[in-house]
C-alpha cells in the first residue's frame, strides 16, 4: 500500500520550467509528496546559477525527503545487479520507493520495469 508519491526528477524540472500541467498536478496531488535525496542532487546539478539552486531549495522544500541510507544503497545494488545496464540514480530511486512505499512519480516508466505501480501524470490525468 502506498504512503504517499516520490516525484522524480523530470516532473520536478517540469514543475520548476512552470509547465502547467507538472504545475497542476503537483499543486492538486492529494497525497504526501516525497523526493529521493539522490534527485535533488540531479537538481542542483542542472542547476546553471544560484537563482536556480535557490529556487529547487524552496521546491524542494514542500516535499518529504527520502534519504539515501544503507538500506535504499542496498537495494538500488540488487536492482542493478538484476537489471544490466540499469542507471545508477534511478536504480536508487527505485529503491527509496519500493522500501518507503511510496508510489512513483516519473516521466520515464520504461526506466522503473522494477516497479509495478508508477504513476505518470499527465497521462493518467488525461485517461
Amino acid at each position: 500500500m502506498s504512503t504517499g508519491l516520490l516525484i522524480d526528477g523530470g516532473v520536478l524540472a517540469a514543475y520548476l520550467a512552470g509547465h502547467e500541467p507538472a504545475c497542476e498536478f503537483l499543486e492538486f496531488a492529494g497525497e504526501e509528496l516525497a523526493v529521493a535525496a539522490c534527485t535533488a542532487a540531479e537538481l542542483h546539478a542542472h542547476a546553471r546559477n544560484e537563482a536556480e539552486h535557490e529556487a529547487i531549495d524552496h521546491c524542494l522544500s514542500a516535499f518529504r525527503a527520502v534519504p539515501i541510507d544503507l538500506a535504499v544503497a542496498r537495494r538500488a545494488g540488487e536492482l542493478r545487479r538484476a537489471r544490466a545496464g540499469l542507471d545508477p540514480v534511478d536504480a536508487l530511486v527505485a529503491a527509496c520507493a519500493e522500501l518507503h512505499e511510496l508510489r512513483l512519480v516519473t516521466l520515464r516508466p520504461r526506466a522503473f520495469p522494477m516497479l509495478a505501480d508508477v504513476l505518470v501524470p499527465w497521462r493518467d490525468l488525461l485517461a
